[in-house]
Order: C-alpha cells, then sequence, then structure tokens
C-alpha cells in the first residue's frame, strides 16, 4: 500500500508539474507576441519540467507545447518542435547528473543558446528565409541593413535573443523551484533540493 501511495504521489507530482509546464511555455509565448518582446519564453516550461522530472518529461512538455500552439495559433510552430524538445532532453540530462547551482545553470544556458542558435537558424533560414514573423526579425533586419549577409544575421540575432531568453528562463525557474520544493515529493524528483539551488 505505501508503494502504491508513492506511486500515485509520483504520477500526481508529474502531472501538476506538466500542467503548469506546458501553461508557462503558452503563456510566455504569448506574452512576448503580445508585447512584442525579443525573446521567445516558450521554453521555461520545458526547463522547468526537465529540471524537476527529468529528460523525458522535459521533451514531452517541449514536444506539446509546439503542437499545441502549431495547432492553435500558428502552423509554422510545428518545424521548431525539435528545439523544444532538445531543450527538454540538455536540460533533463545535464541537471539529472550535475547539481542545480549558478555554475551549471550560466553553462547549461550557453549550451540551450547555441542549440537554439543553430537548429532553430538552420529552419528558419531554409524554410521562412530568416523570417519567421516574431521579434526577432527586427534584429536580423537591422543586422542585414548594417551589411551582415542574411545566413550570419540570423545566427548573430538568433544566439544573441536565445541568449537572453534562456537567461530569463533559468530566473524563473530558480524562483519556481523555490516554491515547488515545498509542495512536491521530492523523493521523486529529478534533482535534489538540498545545497543544490546555491
Amino acid at each position: 500500500m505505501k508503494r502504491l501511495n508513492h506511486s500515485r504521489c509520483r504520477i500526481n507530482d508529474c502531472a501538476y508539474v506538466v500542467a503548469i509546464s506546458l501553461g508557462l511555455n503558452i503563456l510566455g509565448s504569448q506574452a512576448v507576441t503580445y508585447l512584442q518582446l525579443p525573446a521567445f519564453l516558450d521554453s521555461t516550461g520545458t526547463i522547468l519540467a526537465a529540471v524537476l522530472l527529468g529528460p523525458l518529461f522535459g521533451s514531452l512538455v517541449g514536444l506539446l507545447t509546439n503542437l499545441i500552439e502549431g495547432f492553435f495559433i500558428y502552423s509554422g510552430l510545428y518545424y521548431f518542435a525539435i528545439v523544444n524538445i532538445l531543450i527538454g532532453l540538455v536540460t533533463g540530462v545535464i541537471f539529472k547528473k550535475y547539481p542545480f547551482n549558478v555554475k551549471y545553470v550560466v553553462i547549461t544556458t550557453i549550451i540551450l543558446a547555441l542549440i537554439g542558435t543553430i537548429v532553430g537558424n538552420i529552419i528558419a533560414y531554409y524554410l521562412f528565409g530568416g523570417i519567421t514573423g516574431s521579434p526577432i526579425d527586427d534584429v536580423t533586419r537591422y543586422l542585414v541593413s548594417s551589411g551582415m549577409s542574411v545566413y550570419n544575421a540570423v545566427f548573430v540575432s538568433g544566439f544573441i535573443i536565445n541568449l537572453f531568453d534562456k537567461i530569463i528562463s533559468f530566473v524563473l525557474v530558480f524562483v519556481i523551484i523555490g516554491f515547488f520544493q515545498k509542495y512536491v515529493d521530492k523523493c521523486y524528483l529529478n534533482i535534489k533540493f538540498d545545497d543544490k539551488t546555491n
């Protein structure tokens, strides 16, 4: 019975985290669109789920985010699902092995920015000609008008925006995890909280 109760706790915890993570991604994405911010904020929840539950759930949240937004908002987002999946996978793997502290958050932020830039820009460049209808396009257009080639402009603007985006995302995740550790059964999480978030 104890094991059954633990299993139910695990399922409930996972369901709550996944639901909240999906909500964060969609809310963040829509806030960026509405406010025309130079960021994405559609992977904050992906990172949160990956840190708390591991790479499988992180990837799942990333995939579901793009499927939902692609269906209801803009079909072009389907193509970028691989980026969100990789963010969840890489983040989950890193924090399953290493502590969730400032050092590894900085390292992961840079890695995710590079992944988002390289994979996302390949998709943006070859499928959309470098212009995807997001606030990042303003930076790309400015760089092109300054004499930079479209390919280089897409890469540079992509890295700048991705780095800024992931910094914001991890700050939010730090804050949210401070809340989660009070309410979630820590025994089943991807990370340990003690001395990990300092």
